[in-house]
């Protein structure tokens, strides 16, 4: 997948993703098997997130990341 379009989705989607409750980060990266995607760092399960993200964001491949609670120190 090109980049490109996954960084337009991200631009477009950004700020209706992390209005979502339990979204702390949003990112363009690489999966786990080297694919380039939408990643999305969560506060809770990924299932628990998943249904309330917009629906535009799936055009692209997209990869929901727990990564806990985000503080700053």
């Amino acid at each position: 997948m090109d980049t490109t379009a996954i960084e337009k989705i991200r631009a477009r989607f950004e700020a209706d993703i992390l209005a979502v409750k339990g979204v702390v980060s949003v990112a363009v990266g690489l999966s786990a098997n080297g694919e380039a995607c939408l990643q999305i760092g969560t506060q809770h399960a990924p299932d628990l997130v998943s249904p309330h993200l917009p629906e535009g964001i799936f055009q692209v491949p997209v990869e929901l990341i727990h990564i806990g609670k985000v503080e700053a120190q």
